[in-house]
Protein backbone atom coordinates (compact mmCIF):
# COMPACT_ATOMS: atom_id res chain seq x y z
CA UNK A 1 0.00 0.00 0.00
CA UNK A 2 2.37 2.68 1.23
CA UNK A 3 4.90 1.71 -1.63
CA UNK A 4 2.23 1.66 -4.56
CA UNK A 5 1.38 5.24 -2.99
CA UNK A 6 5.10 6.38 -3.14
CA UNK A 7 5.12 5.36 -6.69
CA UNK A 8 2.36 7.14 -7.89
CA UNK A 9 3.54 10.35 -5.62
CA UNK A 10 6.88 9.88 -7.51
CA UNK A 11 5.71 9.65 -10.41
CA UNK A 12 3.86 13.11 -10.23
CA UNK A 13 6.30 14.58 -8.60
CA UNK A 14 8.62 14.10 -11.32
CA UNK A 15 6.14 15.48 -14.26
CA UNK A 16 5.28 18.61 -11.48
CA UNK A 17 9.38 18.91 -10.38
CA UNK A 18 8.01 18.56 -6.66
CA UNK A 19 10.57 18.83 -3.47
CA UNK A 20 13.58 17.02 -3.65
CA UNK A 21 13.58 16.29 -0.09
CA UNK A 22 10.60 14.62 -0.29
CA UNK A 23 11.55 12.47 -3.17
CA UNK A 24 14.44 11.26 -1.28
CA UNK A 25 13.07 10.45 1.85
CA UNK A 26 10.39 8.41 0.06
CA UNK A 27 12.95 6.50 -1.94
CA UNK A 28 14.55 5.99 1.46
CA UNK A 29 12.02 4.73 3.27
CA UNK A 30 9.50 3.28 0.63
CA UNK A 31 11.35 2.34 -2.62
CA UNK A 32 10.48 -1.13 -2.63
CA UNK A 33 8.18 -4.10 -0.33
CA UNK A 34 11.36 -5.15 1.06
CA UNK A 35 12.72 -1.74 2.25
CA UNK A 36 9.31 -0.96 3.00
CA UNK A 37 8.70 -4.08 5.16
CA UNK A 38 12.68 -3.19 6.81
CA UNK A 39 11.29 0.16 7.65
CA UNK A 40 8.08 -1.09 9.24
CA UNK A 41 9.70 -3.23 11.41
CA UNK A 42 12.57 -0.65 12.62
CA UNK A 43 9.62 2.00 13.49
CA UNK A 44 7.49 -0.71 14.96
CA UNK A 45 10.41 -2.07 17.43
CA UNK A 46 12.22 1.39 18.06
CA UNK A 47 15.44 1.44 15.00
CA UNK A 48 14.07 4.01 14.04
CA UNK A 49 12.23 6.83 15.25
CA UNK A 50 8.74 6.30 13.45
CA UNK A 51 8.23 9.89 12.56
CA UNK A 52 11.03 9.75 10.05
CA UNK A 53 9.27 7.53 7.71
CA UNK A 54 5.86 8.87 8.36
CA UNK A 55 6.50 12.63 7.67
CA UNK A 56 7.06 11.99 4.11
CA UNK A 57 4.16 10.20 3.74
CA UNK A 58 2.03 13.42 4.67
CA UNK A 59 2.93 14.36 1.14
CA UNK A 60 1.65 11.64 -0.67
CA UNK A 61 -1.94 11.57 1.58
CA UNK A 62 -3.11 11.99 4.75
CA UNK A 63 -4.30 9.19 4.21
CA UNK A 64 -1.47 7.08 3.88
CA UNK A 65 0.25 9.04 6.69
CA UNK A 66 -2.48 7.96 9.16
CA UNK A 67 -2.82 4.33 7.73
CA UNK A 68 0.83 4.48 9.00
CA UNK A 69 0.03 5.78 12.93
CA UNK A 70 -2.77 3.79 13.08
CA UNK A 71 -0.27 0.86 11.90
CA UNK A 72 2.03 1.92 14.58
CA UNK A 73 -0.46 2.24 17.08
CA UNK A 74 -2.07 -1.43 16.71
CA UNK A 75 1.21 -2.84 16.97
CA UNK A 76 2.27 -0.90 20.15
CA UNK A 77 -1.25 -1.53 21.81
CA UNK A 78 -1.77 -5.30 20.71
CA UNK A 79 1.28 -7.22 19.38
CA UNK A 80 3.39 -5.71 22.18
CA UNK A 81 1.20 -6.18 25.08
CA UNK A 82 0.45 -9.63 23.78
CA UNK A 83 4.13 -10.86 24.13
CA UNK A 84 4.20 -8.87 27.04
Amino acid sequence: LFVQASANFLQAAWELDESVDVEENLRHYWSSIPVAMLTLYLSSTGGINWGEPAHPLQAVGMQYFMGFVIYIAFFHFAVLNIIT
